[in-house]
């Protein structure tokens, strides 16, 4: 089932790309985007996120939860763009965003029984990066991204009462990630079109520690890992 929404995703990323390539290709429109110091614009896309994690010592020693596995589940993002020009190859950007996202937490206990986890997220970030072009050769150019990003889940649950007859998995709501990634500007007469991948790795550690099955001592630390396919329009 998760396969087949990365086809999907994949597909969907692919065609859109390919058809406003096609058509970017039949005029060579004027280079307004240098021009003009600053301009905006939108975002919309979708996320694969996950966990890193460790397992803690106690884990080691424990009987009864045998294995962990973290599953990635589309989310989708929705942000604002500023960009500004800070030289021929380099811009800055800054691209308010909210992303909805869902970790899946799989439990293998030592009895063969199984259990899921889920650990939803709404994450109001606010990434700050430097991208880095090439030449552009018609209405075409390809470009590199990275910065660092900081976010605010409205949706964590670490300061809630747990309830011990169903024991959830707690995180924090401040994340700090490091990111990079890549992508490819295609100009229209009146827009921008990009179509980026992206990287958002953890820096912090946000698991809340809690006594109970599926906390006691299983991890020592969770960061958010979150993947994102992502199209920007820019006028």
């Amino acid at each position: 089932m998760h396969n087949l929404h990365w086809r999907k995703i994949a597909l969907l990323f692919i065609g859109v790309f390919l058809s406003l390539n096609s058509f970017a290709q039949n005029q060579n429109w004027i280079h307004w985007d240098t021009e003009r110091r600053i301009h905006f614009g939108f975002l919309l896309g979708t996320n694969f996120s996950t966990f890193k994690y460790y397992n803690s010592n106690a884990f080691r020693k424990q009987d009864t939860i045998k294995q962990v596995n973290m599953v990635r589940y589309p989310g989708i993002s929705l942000g604002a763009v500023a960009d500004v020009h800070i030289g021929r190859r380099f811009d800055f950007r800054f691209t308010p965003t909210l992303t909805i996202t869902e970790r899946l937490i799989n439990y293998t206990f030592y009895d063969s029984s199984q259990n899921q986890k889920s650990v939803e997220s709404a994450l109001v970030e606010f990434p700050m990066l430097f991208e880095i072009h090439s030449d552009r050769p018609g209405n075409v150019r390809l470009y590199a991204v990275g910065g660092f990003k900081f976010s605010y889940d409205l949706a964590s649950n670490a300061f809630n009462a747990r309830n011990p007859a169903n024991p959830n998995v707690a995180v924090y709501p401040i994340n700090l990630y490091y990111t990079f990634g890549a992508g490819l500007d295609l100009f229209y007469p009146y827009f921008k079109f990009s179509p980026e991948i992206q990287l958002a790795r953890g820096i912090n550690n946000i698991y809340v520690p809690h006594n109970d099955t599926y906390n006691n001592g299983t991890f020592s630390s969770l960061r958010s890992n979150i993947l994102y396919f992502t199209f920007y329009f820019e006028g």
